[in-house]
């Protein structure tokens, strides 16, 4: 796989058959030594673009969600007590 690094600390991996999967960067300030413990990761699931219930299968990606640069992903909640942060499929 091909990896992209994005400017908002975000990894994108893209497979040689087209499946992509995004991830936070090591540089992201929530992976940082010292940084805030991650308490939970909660993924989209309320409405179509449910990613907890996506199941993609055979050549041509069938039940994959189709995200666009502004749709949310995930909240992220810290044991810090701080906002969550909310991550963008950007």
């Amino acid at each position: 796989f091909t990896t992209y690094t994005t400017s908002n600390h975000q990894a994108l991996h893209i497979h040689s058959n087209g499946l992509c999967l995004l991830s936070l960067a090591p540089s992201h300030p929530l992976l940082a030594a010292g940084g805030p413990r991650i308490t939970s990761v909660c993924f989209r699931d309320h409405d179509t673009k449910n990613l907890m219930a996506n199941e993609v299968r055979g050549k041509k990606k069938a039940g994959a969600v189709f995200m666009g640069p502004r749709d949310m992903v995930a909240t992220v909640h810290s044991e810090d007590g701080a906002d969550p942060v909310t991550v963008y499929a950007r």
